[in-house]
């Protein structure tokens, strides 16, 4: 129907060359041409040789197809941003996105709707810059805290051996540094909120600036 409506009315950002050209055939031949939908396969002559056409079209390259329509060449802008934005983040991103395995998206992170202070741990574990005893001495504060309520020191992913969160359990089987990459990943971020929720490993001296 699509179609029918490019034909006989505006011609559609998609296909254009070709609506061009059929529109131009139908005032060449200076007769009254009436478009109608009707359905494939249906033993009607001509039918089954469109459909082997438009086939044949989809393997050519562009070039032979005639001058590309603005809807082709949105897409293929579009394809471009993306490539070379992911191009981008494969050679910038951090060792540490890189193994919590961590891409780009597009549209907003359902990350954001975690609660401020669950957020505020779950980046700091993913990046390194947070509230551990590294990044105090290298910024020289002297009065920071510099261990755990466990008496260990604070240090990144260190949640995942601390004693104050006994009592959690990770769903399945897995290796010290495939729970962190899944609870720190993309997406296993709501088990790292229900280890929050459920312990104390953050509780008391950890929270949020």
């Amino acid at each position: 129907m699509s179609v029918i409506q490019g034909i006989d009315g505006h011609t559609p950002a998609s296909s254009q060359s070709q609506f061009t050209r059929l529109k131009s055939t139908r005032q060449e031949l200076r007769i009254p041409v009436v478009t109608r939908w009707c359905p494939g396969h249906m033993g009607i002559t001509g039918n089954e040789e469109a459909d082997q056409l438009a086939k044949a079209a989809i393997g050519l390259q562009n070039d032979e197809q005639g001058p590309a329509s603005v809807s082709w060449t949105r897409r293929r802008n579009r394809e471009e941003r993306s490539r070379i934005y992911e191009a981008w983040w494969e050679e910038h991103q951090t060792p540490t996105y890189q193994h919590l395995g961590l891409k780009i998206r597009k549209g907003r992170n359902p990350e954001l709707a975690l609660p401020r202070q669950t957020l505020y741990r779950l980046i700091a574990e993913r990046t390194g810059h947070g509230d551990f005893a590294e990044y105090h001495r290298r910024a020289k504060h002297e009065r920071a805290e510099l261990t755990c309520k466990c008496s260990a020191e604070k240090a990144q992913w260190h949640f995942i051996d601390c004693r104050l969160a006994t009592g959690w359990e990770y769903p399945g089987t897995a290796t010290r540094a495939e729970k962190i990459r899944n609870l720190l990943g993309p997406t296993g971020w709501f088990l790292f909120q229900n280890l929050l929720e459920s312990t104390a490993v953050f509780r008391g001296g950890c929270e949020a600036p």
